[in-house]
């Protein structure tokens, strides 16, 4: 399954608005935020399409770097 660059970010930013007013959800909210920058600065154009896998390692990687340290 494709998934269309676009696609990615706007989903991932709707829900963070909609997480936004639920109180415990800002870790969660802010991980979305941060997959979606990792998303616009990977240097594949605007109408680039993911595969799933390839989201998955983008999350992956999103974690790995601004996921909470313990």
């Amino acid at each position: 399954m494709k998934i269309g660059k676009q696609m990615a970010i706007m989903s991932h930013l709707s829900d963070c608005q909609e997480m936004i007013q639920f109180e415990g959800q800002e870790e969660r909210t802010r991980m979305r935020i941060n997959f979606v920058k990792m998303i616009l600065c990977d240097g594949k154009p605007l109408d680039h399409e993911y595969t799933t896998k390839e989201l998955d390692k983008i999350w992956e990687e999103t974690n790995e770097t601004c996921g909470i340290k313990e």
